[in-house]
């Protein structure tokens, strides 16, 4: 049986230690990406599925990265979520919400880039609910951790934080009850500005990006009365 609920209420939590943390998040990010992933069925408890997913679309985006004395690289993202252009990065973005409204995926938006054979996850997690956002500019916390489980020339990074600005440039309507999540005419675009450097043996890991993301009423998704495999 397939247990995504209990994943996404439990285990995508990433603990305070960053030694943990990069443990527990290598462990369960290949849950998390089939969570997120729009056609994915996600099911709660098993055997029903009592979830609506509200999408977030990637607009637009590129990635800066460096390493060390490296050139640096520029990555375009896919504005249907996948494979960047070069391949290196991808973004997985959505909201799930479960019966009485409880929020199932906190991680927000997720960029997962391979930066000259360094792995790395960037969590936007300021960003994981965009419902109850106003236009605007805000500034959240950006947590970057390179997985335990990843294939590097270099010592792991580790984890690192860096402070980041996003603009609300569109907000209309609101928030509603599970399981439609939003009003009608709800509509949020949000501009994202980040950079955040991580030590390596092979020289500082530098990633900055520019990436448009929306959300309208047409995003979610109600999943009802489906069974798990």
């Amino acid at each position: 049986m397939v247990r995504i609920g209990r994943v996404l209420a439990g285990e995508a939590r990433v603990p305070p230690n960053p030694r943990t943390a990069v443990r527990v998040v290598a462990r369960a990010w290949p849950s998390i990406v089939a969570a997120l992933a729009m056609t994915v069925t996600a099911c709660q408890p098993c055997g029903t599925c009592d979830l609506s997913t509200l999408n977030t679309r990637l607009i637009s985006g590129t990635v800066m990265t460096s390493v060390g004395n490296n050139p640096p690289m520029q990555f375009t993202l896919s504005p249907g979520g996948g494979v960047s252009i070069p391949a290196g990065c991808f973004l997985s973005a959505a909201t799930v919400v479960g019966p009485s409204n409880q929020l199932l995926a906190s991680q927000g938006p997720i960029l997962n880039c391979n930066v000259n054979g360094v792995p790395i996850l960037l969590y936007l997690t300021p960003l994981s609910d965009l419902r109850s956002l106003k236009a605007g500019i805000g500034h959240g916390m950006l947590n970057a951790m390179e997985p335990a489980s990843g294939d590097s020339t270099c010592t792991k990074s580790g984890a690192a934080m860096s402070m980041f600005q996003y603009d609300v440039t569109r907000a209309d309507g609101g928030p509603a009850d599970y399981p439609v999540l939003v009003t009608p005419d709800y509509v949020r675009d949000v501009s994202v500005h980040f950079m955040i450097t991580l030590p390596t043996s092979c020289g500082p890991l530098s990633v900055a990006g520019d990436i448009d993301l929306a959300q309208k009423a047409s995003d979610v998704r109600q999943n009802s009365g489906c069974t798990c495999e």
